[in-house]
């Protein structure tokens, strides 16, 4: 029997612009999937269509909304138009299913869950911090690691982590070096499995100077023979999968 991948390797980023070509570039070097999640209104502008066209050659296109609104702030019948025409309007761009979307600001709620849902994705990404297990709800993807400094505030996310890996926030201030974090993280991963999801911006990456930073991580997490590199809606069927799977070997 072939010997299944203990870990999931996935990249997501919001806001597409053109400097996301660059990325693209970036994570083709290191034979790297991800998913890009477009905000319709800015094609033309911050991104071309045939641009978008160029990403999802080799990645993944997802929703992001119309306009980047706050779903939770919003009438249910505008959150609709927002999440479903997104889709609607990305499909016939790049001529293939959008099947995955992210909540704008990282914000929503039950309402806005049944949205996605009932617009057709069958997957929707937050941007909550220093998760490693499989998600349990397809529509509450979350994040281990932003490729930008993570806040000290986000003591909740730091505590998650400290108690699946106990020796790994040894100094508070390691927090903002995320690239050494996330090497940390990736190779006690290795060890235990589950699911590595690094999300960002490129815009922060320029703005923080984070172009070398996340180079070096990738470097580190690629053409790793024991690991599966995927995209946001690969994971979620690869997670599928292995559920089944291991519910056929406990009937047996």
């Amino acid at each position: 029997m072939e010997k299944k991948e203990k870990l999931l390797v996935v990249t997501s980023w919001d806001d597409a612009g053109k400097i996301d070509i660059k990325l693209c570039e970036l994570l083709e070097r290191y034979n790297l999937k991800g998913t890009f999640y477009i905000i319709n209104n800015w094609i033309g502008d911050k991104i071309s269509p045939e641009e978008i066209l160029n990403i999802s050659e080799h990645h993944e296109i997802g929703a992001h909304t119309l306009n980047h609104v706050d779903l939770t702030q919003i009438r249910d019948e505008d959150a609709f138009t927002e999440i479903s025409k997104s889709k609607i309007l990305l499909e016939n761009l790049i001529k293939k299913p959008i099947t995955s979307f992210a909540y704008p600001l990282g914000r929503y709620n039950q309402n806005v869950v049944k949205i996605v849902r009932d617009s057709g994705y069958i997957c929707a990404r937050t941007t909550k911090p220093f998760y490693v297990k499989p998600p349990e709800n397809p529509y509450e993807i979350n994040v281990t690691l932003w490729a930008y400094p993570h806040a000290l505030r986000d003591t909740k996310g730091l505590f998650r982590l400290f108690r699946i890996f106990p020796d790994i926030v040894y100094n508070p201030l390691k927090i903002k070096q995320w690239d050494k974090l996330g090497n940390h993280i990736f190779d006690l991963m290795l060890q235990f499995g589950g699911v590595f999801h690094i999300f960002g911006h490129t815009w922060q990456l320029d703005k923080k100077d984070g172009w070398k930073k996340l180079e070096e991580l990738f470097r580190h997490i690629s053409f790793r023979k024991e690991v599966r590199y995927v995209t946001v809606t690969e994971m979620i069927h690869a997670c599928g999968e292995s559920r089944r799977g291991d519910k056929n070997v406990g009937d047996n």
